[in-house]
């Protein structure tokens, strides 16, 4: 035999309440919800509906659309029309970045690997150290992002001039980055090497006090 349960009706107008016990709660409120919303509609009621999950935007992609398989993000820096993404698999390091459109859709552009540098230089990105990151958009052909992971130095890098390469590093084509377009050159320092200082005597001159003079 059907069981009659009983009807109970909850218009939430209340909204969502959980200060108080549960023995407490208000008529016509909830006390939680897992992707649920609650709605107002245009007669003045109220509804429950799921709530939008999420949606894969987008992939981080090599030069010729292939996924790059095991890289982490470990860094951002925001202009007005694109993110710029930090990543690393712990062998080579990637710069990037993503624009998306009004569906919140990515399309990522690679900017640097490591792994096609003219040079062979690293840039050493860690999954154990973020990147911190700052953006700085100069002119329409300059916008350049400087950034550390708090272990090695400063660096830059103009992100539109990294996207204007049409390269292809390898097979057929052979079309690799210029060799200045290296992770040894978007350090901020140049390189200096300031030798070695010795005292040989001292000079019965002018020199004020409290001055050495090395010859």
């Amino acid at each position: 035999m059907e069981k009659n349960r009983p009807k109970i009706d909850n218009r939430f107008v209340g909204g969502f309440f959980s200060d108080s016990d549960i023995q407490w709660q208000p008529q016509d409120t909830y006390r939680d919800a897992v992707n649920m919303r609650v709605l107002f509609n245009e007669d003045g009621g109220l509804s429950i509906e799921n709530d939008k999950g999420n949606k894969s935007s987008f992939s981080l992609v090599e030069y010729n659309g292939n996924v790059l398989t095991g890289y982490i993000p470990i860094g951002y820096a925001g202009f007005s029309d694109k993110v710029v993404i930090f990543s690393t698999d712990d062998t080579n390091s990637e710069i990037g970045f993503v624009t998306v459109n009004a569906d919140g859709i990515g399309t990522y552009t690679q900017v640097y690997n490591d792994k096609y540098d003219p040079n062979g230089d690293l840039l050493n990105f860690s999954k154990r150290f973020d990147i911190e990151a700052k953006a700085v958009k100069e002119t329409d052909d300059i916008e350049r992002v400087y950034w550390t992971d708090n272990k090695q130095q400063f660096s830059v890098i103009n992100i539109q001039l990294g996207a204007s390469f049409n390269y292809s590093p390898q097979a057929p084509a052979f079309i690799e980055y210029p060799f200045w377009y290296s992770a040894h050159s978007f350090q901020v320092l140049c390189d200096f090497d300031m030798g070695d200082f010795r005292y040989n005597e001292g000079l019965k001159e002018t020199l004020r006090k409290g001055c050495n003079q090395f010859v």
